[in-house]
């Protein structure tokens, strides 16, 4: 679903005409290059084409932001881009925006994922659920909903108590929105990454009720929920890792692979190349992640996590 881009780096290309010459002899009174050699040096030129584009990019997709986002945080930071007669304008300090700065969201998200990929492969079992509410509204709104269902439903007394019961220590959830070209409609949902101490029976247990509550909490307030929009699976010890990964992928940076969905970077890129119905979209999605937190852990987690961390270091 989507792709990680390297880290951002400037390449330097020097001019090597002045050793022609003297490569030109080696070259006469040395054996042919290997088939092998020969594909270890094109497979260096593509890293650096690749890296190339990718400098190319993001240096296109700050210019982007600094030029037309409303958010004063994201413009100032001091990853942004900035043209020179700005330059006197520069500010120390990073926006710490996860959900709209290309430089930040990494920064950012990485120790989240770093974090639940290790406490994931420590668990007796472990599961992942998807929510979502009905998105015939503006995108605001819609995340909203999403907010106040997940709230309602999160802070009741029974919900707690199955935890208790049924070995669920934690969860970390992140909140994604994705943009599908047919409807022209949003589609702000949340990842949940559950994590237990007890064994699969347990997680299916607790995730056939989190959906069947997620119904519950949404009628309450107002907010009919389908049912056939609300997915779970069991996460086997093998696909943990890739599984947090893809839950802590927000951010401007991934983009879909999937026709006709569009992620959230997706969107900044064809904004920034001009496109006037994809700036229309991205200022929309602006708007509504402001004062919005892109992941989330259940309370305790960081705790938990940081602890885990520690024993498994004394343990090496």
């Amino acid at each position: 679903m989507s792709t990680t881009l390297p880290e951002e780096n400037t390449l330097s290309h020097e001019d090597t005409s002045s050793n022609l010459e003297s490569s030109q002899n080696l070259e006469s009174s040395s054996p042919p290059a290997s088939a092998d050699a020969h594909q270890g040096t094109v497979h260096i030129h593509q890293e650096e084409a690749s890296s190339s584009r990718t400098t190319s990019l993001t240096a296109s997709l700050k210019s982007y932001l600094f030029e037309n986002t409303s958010n004063k945080n994201v413009r100032d930071c001091r990853y942004i881009y900035r043209p020179l007669h700005a330059l006197d304008t520069f500010n120390t300090k990073p926006c710490h925006n996860s959900f709209l700065c290309v430089s930040c969201s990494k920064r950012e998200l990485r120790p989240w994922r770093i974090r639940l990929q290790r406490v994931a492969q420590i668990v007796e079992s472990a599961s992942f659920v998807t929510l979502s509410v009905p998105t015939d509204s503006d995108l605001d709104t819609a995340w909203r909903n999403l907010e106040l269902v997940w709230s309602k439903l999160s802070k009741s007394s029974s919900f707690s108590r199955q935890k208790k019961s049924h070995g669920l220590l934690h969860n970390v959830r992140a909140a994604e929105v994705t943009y599908n070209e047919s409807t022209g409609q949003w589609h702000p949902h949340l990842h949940i990454f559950l994590l237990f101490s007890t064994d699969d029976q347990d997680a299916t247990h607790v995730s056939e009720d989190l959906l069947r509550r997620w119904k519950i909490a949404a009628e309450a307030i107002g907010v009919p929920v389908s049912s056939s929009s609300q997915h779970w699976k069991l996460v086997p010890y093998e696909d943990r890792y890739d599984t947090a990964g893809y839950l802590v992928k927000q951010g401007p940076w991934p983009t879909s692979i999937k026709a006709g969905t569009l992620l959230v970077g997706d969107i900044l890129r064809q904004a920034a190349t001009g496109s006037l119905e994809h700036k229309k979209l991205w200022t929309e999605y602006e708007r509504a992640a402001f004062g919005r937190t892109a992941v989330r852990g259940s309370q305790g987690f960081d705790t938990w996590a940081d602890s885990i961390a520690s024993e498994l270091v004394l343990a090496a």
